[in-house]
């Protein structure tokens, strides 16, 4: 859509407490209301910046500082053609649809006033890796994030093999209560939970596979998969998927042990996400390949032109893959067709995200993609327009999970600030405004809270 609105920038304040700092007056005018939105110089470099990081270095100039008057002050005649320049900036990015109607811009001119609630689930003793969330049920997957304080704990491990310094644990939460927690002397970094089945990727390659009964572990043992960090788990009619560092993608038999698939591929693999409608693997890999496996074939492989796959999504109704790149933000949706028309597997659009994204989610009623970055942000897109609808931060750290819930439209996300957060988003967007609630959780977990 196009913008309704007339901008200009008639006018600019100094203000009265300092004498020094000056507010520029944007007029936001359409044909039944107008109204004045006072920015400094410092709020339109920060736009800039944050539209820059989504529509690249399409963004027209802005009148530069100089280091004299940030010492002496501006003449009234600096300020007005300052006022002029900022007004052809505000022009020029206002012709650009995208722009328009991307959450920064929005929010700039505060055209619109939404709020999303989020609550807090915290003081957890590690960095949080993954998670699982249902109504009564939350298992949390703890890593110690940082490599110092792993290096003493692998050096106290060797030198006392019986005790265990973890740098890792798994903790179980049933109705609000800590029903057990097991500890890792290696860190845990990816889950899957069923049905009474966990199964736990760690670093050193090994699967930990539990099986739990209320207020209990029931059995664990653990199998040699692989031979560094696993970096994706699933289990599907007693098959175990699993993809690593190591660069195999493996699929074994955990009854009868026998291993199925034994696919070595030439980079790392990186992220694996499990279709069982399809029976097909997604797998990402640190080279920008996605490869879809149906039992042991390979159906095809996407290129992503030497990027590094970070997270895959999969819409089973749209019948949707995305993907995202780490160190770009590149995000890429195909059309995979319906059940058995994977080979025919074809882009549909792409756009680019802020850099060092780490995980994706999809919703296919609203039609939008939310990706948790690196920076704590998560930013929430339109795939309609691909346009960035709404950006906040949620965490002061890395975002390392997020899990969608369609029917409630409520986002959670874990990070390594030791946090999770459940974002209750509105049903449609009309605005920008985040409230934190200091609260553990919503009514039905509210007691939830860890003191380690």
């Amino acid at each position: 859509m196009q913008l309704n609105y007339k901008l200009s920038i008639p006018s600019f304040l100094i203000s009265e407490e300092d004498g020094r700092t000056v507010h520029y007056q944007i007029k936001i005018q359409n044909q039944n209301k107008e109204w004045v939105v006072q920015k400094r110089y410092s709020e339109f470099k920060k736009l800039k910046d944050s539209l820059t990081q989504y529509f690249g270095d399409i963004l027209p100039d802005l009148p530069k500082k100089k280091y004299i008057t940030f010492l002496v002050g501006k003449s009234d005649q600096e300020l007005d053609q300052r006022r002029q320049e900022l007004e052809k900036f505000l022009h020029v990015i206002s012709q650009n649809e995208r722009i328009i109607n991307s959450g920064q811009f929005q929010s700039f001119l505060n055209l619109t006033q939404s709020k999303i609630q989020v609550t807090i689930l915290q003081n957890f003793k590690f960095g949080i890796r993954d998670f699982y969330y249902s109504e009564d049920l939350l298992i949390i997957l703890n890593a110690e994030t940082n490599a110092l304080s792993r290096f003493d704990a692998y050096i106290q491990n060797i030198i006392d093999d019986e005790a265990i310094v973890p740098v890792g644990s798994i903790e179980c939460w049933e109705h609000s209560v800590k029903s057990w927690t097991k500890k890792y002397n290696s860190q845990a970094i990816c889950l899957y939970f069923h049905n009474q089945s966990l199964l736990i990727g760690l670093d050193n390659g090994m699967i930990n596979y539990l099986t739990i009964l209320p207020g209990k572990i029931n059995t664990s043992y653990e199998i040699e998969q692989h031979q560094s960090r696993v970096m994706g788990v699933y289990l599907f009619n007693q098959l175990i998927y699993s993809v690593s560092k190591d660069q195999n993608y493996r699929v074994v038999n955990f009854q009868t042990g026998q291993l199925e698939v034994d696919y070595h591929h030439n980079y790392e693999l990186t992220c694996l996400k499990f279709n069982e409608i399809r029976n097909c693997a997604f797998i990402g890999d640190r080279n920008g390949q996605i490869m879809i496996f149906q039992n042991s074939s390979k159906l095809i492989t996407l290129d992503f032109n030497d990027q590094f796959l970070r997270d895959l999504a999969v819409d089973p109704i749209k019948n949707y893959l995305i993907g995202i790149c780490f160190y770009t933000g590149s995000t890429i949706v195909y059309d995979i067709g319906g059940i058995g028309q994977e080979k025919n597997t074809k882009k549909i659009t792409q756009f680019k995200n802020k850099d060092k994204s780490r995980c994706v989610c999809w919703s296919s009623s609203r039609g939008e993609v939310f990706i948790g970055n690196s920076d704590g942000t998560i930013t929430i897109w339109s795939a309609k327009d691909c346009s960035p609808i709404k950006e906040y931060q949620v965490h002061q750290n890395e975002i390392t999970k997020m899990i969608w819930n369609e029917d409630a439209s409520i986002l959670m996300t874990s990070s390594k600030d030791k946090t999770i957060k459940i974002i209750c988003l509105p049903k449609r967007w009309d605005g920008e405004i985040i409230i934190e609630k200091q609260k553990k959780s919503l009514d039905d977990i509210e007691q939830w809270d860890q003191n380690n």
